[in-house]
């Protein structure tokens, strides 16, 4: 089965999101600020699309601990209130 590589552009795109930064990989910054190449081929898309998944999940694991978070602080505050009274 063959793979499709990805744009320059989507891949490049992808690194300079301030969440994926150089947590992907600082070599990144120097292909995608030096490279005119449109094409990566498919020997890095596999990463592109390994750390677009991994950041997808930590981000949404990351929503949900805000929201529990959230949740404690309003409970917090809750009983806060309920102990000056």
């Amino acid at each position: 089965m063959a793979q499709e590589g990805c744009q320059y552009k989507e891949f490049c795109e992808a690194y300079k999101n301030e969440f994926r930064g150089p947590v992907i990989n600082p070599h990144f910054k120097e292909f995608c600020e030096s490279t005119s190449n449109p094409y990566l081929g498919p020997s890095l898309c596999p990463i592109y699309n390994i750390y677009s998944r991994v950041f997808e999940v930590m981000s949404n694991e990351l929503d949900r601990m805000n929201n529990d978070l959230e949740n404690l602080l309003f409970k917090l505050e809750d009983t806060n209130s309920k102990i000056r009274d």
